[in-house]
């Protein structure tokens, strides 16, 4: 028999900005030359969440950090690369869900990243130094993962 433990304490803060902030905020475009965002990839990241009805701007800028939350979903994006060759990473997190880490190309399609853990580790009844090992690699899993996501600038 196997019980589960969380391996978090404490809950990341809930996007708590209005629709229409985010919207706005999704609109401002910096000085700095952006990359216009494929018809496909716009759509696509708009069907992923559907249920929200969250999008992505026309035009965004090289390494900054949009936040485009709406729902109950906290959303951070980036863009790199080029016009011709980019690729946008997101970080997405809801109460009542998993996050997400993903990859959006210009064609729509999307690839899974490295993602936390949030499900806690199993503990073995009957080999308590299996259970401590257990819960350490997935620690250890996740810390590399915060690290990434840091590196982002979403954590």
């Amino acid at each position: 028999m196997s019980i589960f433990k969380n391996l978090f304490g404490t809950r990341r803060k809930e996007n708590n900005k209005s629709a229409k902030q985010n919207e706005m905020e999704s609109q401002i475009v910096s000085n700095e030359k952006g990359i216009t965002i494929s018809n496909q990839a716009k759509v696509n990241f708009a069907d992923y969440f559907s249920e929200s009805d969250i999008n992505l701007p026309e035009i965004m800028v090289i390494n900054k950090v949009y936040d485009l939350g709406i729902g109950g979903w906290n959303i951070k994006a980036r863009i790199y690369g080029t016009q011709e060759n980019y690729y946008i990473d997101f970080f997405a997190v809801h109460r009542m869900t998993n996050s997400r880490h993903e990859r959006l190309k210009p064609d729509g399609k999307l690839e899974g990243l490295e993602y936390l853990w949030e499900f806690g580790y199993q503990v073995y009844e009957n080999d308590p130094e299996r259970t401590e090992r257990e819960k350490q690699k997935r620690i250890k899993e996740n810390d590399k993962v915060i690290e990434i996501l840091k590196k982002k600038g979403f954590y």
